[in-house]
């Protein structure tokens, strides 16, 4: 018996331990959230950061037609760097593009996310080849 709780202290141990790492940069935060999840200000702000020729992320999340605040930290010295947002993997139908950013340095851009829910994409322009992800709007 004793042997039987103390296996499942440290099972629930281990589970807290492994739910509390942090979260990945671009997790959206959602200020003055309902409780249904839906903005009750209509503003969604995540992070990137490009660091080492990569994104943190290869996906980003948010709500359809919202506001949409990216900081954007470049922490490659000397490399310039940007996100821009497209409706296409071949960089059509333009979204938002963010200005290129000389690392290290960060940067906020702002621009509305589309009004209809689909997935979309993001780069860097300079390095479109191999820094690129999904943008999905839900």
């Amino acid at each position: 018996m004793r042997q039987t709780v103390f296996t499942l202290l440290l099972l629930a141990a281990l589970l807290c331990v492994a739910g509390c790492t942090s979260a990945p940069a671009t997790t959206p935060t959602v200020p003055n959230a309902t409780a249904a999840g839906t903005p009750s200000n209509g503003d969604v702000s995540v992070r990137v950061v490009a660091d080492q020729m990569a994104f943190g992320t290869a996906e980003i999340t948010v709500p359809r037609d919202t506001n949409v605040t990216v900081h954007f930290e470049n922490r490659d010295d000397g490399i310039p760097h940007n996100v821009a947002f497209y409706r296409t993997a071949d960089a059509r139908g333009e979204i938002y593009v963010g200005q290129l950013i000389q690392g290290p340095g960060t940067v906020d851009y702002t621009f509305r996310s589309p009004a209809e829910p689909g997935t979309y994409h993001f780069q860097c322009d300079p390095h479109a080849s191999f820094m690129r992800g999904l943008f999905i709007v839900t």
